[in-house]
């Protein structure tokens, strides 16, 4: 009714907001002056879908009513124009890759051809060793992350699992190095780097020579003053 839509209206935005931590995609289109949320099928709900033994015109009202997120209570049986369950359920199918056997495996061959980049491979080895990461996470880390987990999964399955992966350096991601970088003088970025290495030499802390006889566990205490060193609170007690 139109009270329900209403509100479902005004809630529309922190909604989109929630669907899009849930869902691959959220899409919006406009049928005939009606605006419709919606979002892909899974793979399982279009093979519960097509199994049904019903008209293709059921079929579509079915798919329209699982994948629209808004409005949520809109009929799509009673009082509708055909066109906008057509029209949507081939929306829906479109953005869910279903809507041919080319479209799917246009998709099976887009990422297959993915798997030939070794930046790929290096996903799965990690998730292989590492099990608890998920997949879709690990492309997101840096370069020293992923790289410090997959020197660690090339060890565990080459010594405890007996599965050696040969990848040599011409196989490694090239990072294009930007061209201000590659015109920068390499004798100013040294002397950026020494003049760092001088600061922070200069900055480091400095110990009295008593403090490098102390066993490792007291030596994050304050040498400054020999009253903070717990030696010499044993030697005080003496007298």
């Amino acid at each position: 009714n139109k009270e329900q839509y209403a509100e479902e209206a005004l809630n529309l935005e922190d909604n989109i907001k929630q669907w899009k931590k849930i869902y691959e995609q959220v899409l919006t289109v406009e049928i005939h002056g009606q605006h419709f949320v919606y979002r892909p099928l899974s793979r399982f709900e279009f093979r519960r879908i097509s199994e049904l033994e019903i008209d293709d015109g059921d079929k579509e009202e079915i798919i329209c009513s699982v994948a629209t997120l808004f409005p949520e209570s809109y009929d799509f049986v009673n009082d509708v124009p055909a066109a906008i369950p057509t029209q949507l359920t081939n929306l829906i199918l479109e953005a869910s890759g279903l809507s041919s056997p080319e479209e799917t495996l246009n998709i099976l061959t887009f990422y297959r051809d993915q798997m030939l980049d070794i930046d790929s491979q290096i996903d799965c080895i990690i998730k292989e060793a590492f099990p608890e990461f998920d997949l879709e996470d690990i492309p997101h880390w840096t370069i020293k992350q992923a790289y410090f987990y997959f020197s660690r999964a090339e060890w565990i399955l080459a010594n405890l699992r007996g599965s050696r992966i040969d990848i040599n350096k011409n196989q490694i991601p090239q990072v294009p190095i930007p061209e201000h970088i590659k015109q920068h003088p390499t004798s100013e970025l040294n002397n950026e780097i020494q003049e760092e290495k001088e600061i922070a030499e200069t900055s480091t802390k400095e110990y009295p020579e008593e403090y490098y006889n102390l066993p490792p566990e007291f030596r994050e205490q304050d040498s400054s003053n020999i009253d903070h060193f717990p030696e010499a609170d044993l030697l005080f007690d003496d007298f």
